[in-house]
């Protein structure tokens, strides 16, 4: 498993083309894991619970997220 930060401070020094494609290979498919794993479980969760607000607050948060995809 790989976390965010380590393939940002991977594709860090690469060219903007290199980085890019790079994080499309490798940030947009833990970005589309964490989603699928909120849709499928967040019916099992109160909505008030710590985890129910970390899955609310990722739901809010993923456009900015999905930011780094477009310019790192």
């Amino acid at each position: 498993r790989t976390s965010l930060g380590v393939v940002q401070g991977d594709v860090y020094h690469r060219t903007r083309n290199q980085g890019k494609h790079s994080r499309d290979q490798r940030i947009k498919p833990i970005l589309q894991r964490i989603r699928n794993w909120i849709e499928e479980n967040s019916l099992q969760v109160l909505p008030k619970s710590a985890i129910g607000k970390a899955m609310t607050y990722f739901v809010l948060q993923c456009p900015k997220l999905e930011n780094v995809l477009i310019d790192g």
